[in-house]
């Protein structure tokens, strides 16, 4: 048999990113796992059981979109999103080394145009 741990609250909100309330809520509509109670007061979730329902969150997206998980920066996630906003490409001409005057071109200026 595999080893188990069980965690408190904290841990599992910090796992799953959910907050109190919205984990409650979930174990309410019976999607979230139920803590073992250890005594008043004290309650304690089966860390294997946190993982799996957040593997199967991830399952769920993956099946939605029809497509797996692509890493950040992947080109499977350039061609799904296209490049970030921030890596357009800025051009810059310069003046005299002194000073002179400075003119600023960005590939945004292009749809500023239309």
């Amino acid at each position: 048999m595999p080893k188990r741990t069980l965690i408190p609250l904290k841990e599992v909100l910090a796992r799953t990113g959910l907050s109190k309330t919205g984990t409650y809520e979930r174990m309410a509509a019976g999607t979230f796992p139920r803590p073992v109670k250890l005594g008043p007061g004290m309650s304690r979730w089966v860390d294997e059981e946190v993982d799996n329902w957040i593997d199967e969150q991830i399952k769920a997206r993956d099946h939605e979109s029809g497509q797996s998980a692509a890493a950040p920066g992947s080109q499977q996630e350039l061609s799904m999103y296209g490049p970030p906003r921030w890596a357009a490409p800025v051009r810059v001409w310069m003046g005299s080394a002194l000073g002179g005057n400075i003119e600023r071109y960005s590939a945004d200026d292009d749809y500023a145009a239309e």
